[in-house]
């Protein structure tokens, strides 16, 4: 499901190649970046970032995957 807010016209704007899962509910004039992932039946109220794996009601960020080529060499080893 994907709607505004009350009398708001926001409505989310969704990333390229974002998954969104079964039941999954954005709302208001959030953004999804990049490659995000939404679990099933979450309720996203709030903006996340590229690559943000989000569940929950409300939703919340369970870890955000970087692609390799941008973690540090820390991260690798």
């Amino acid at each position: 499901t994907i709607g505004q807010t009350g009398g708001s016209m926001a409505y989310p704007q969704v990333g390229s190649h974002v998954v969104l899962y079964a039941g999954a509910v954005l709302i208001g004039g959030i953004e999804l970046g990049d490659h995000a992932v939404v679990g099933a039946n979450a309720v996203v109220l709030r903006s996340f970032p590229c690559h943000a794996r989000i569940a929950g009601v409300p939703a919340r960020e369970l870890q955000s995957a970087q692609p390799a080529a941008e973690k540090s060499d820390r991260e690798l080893v």
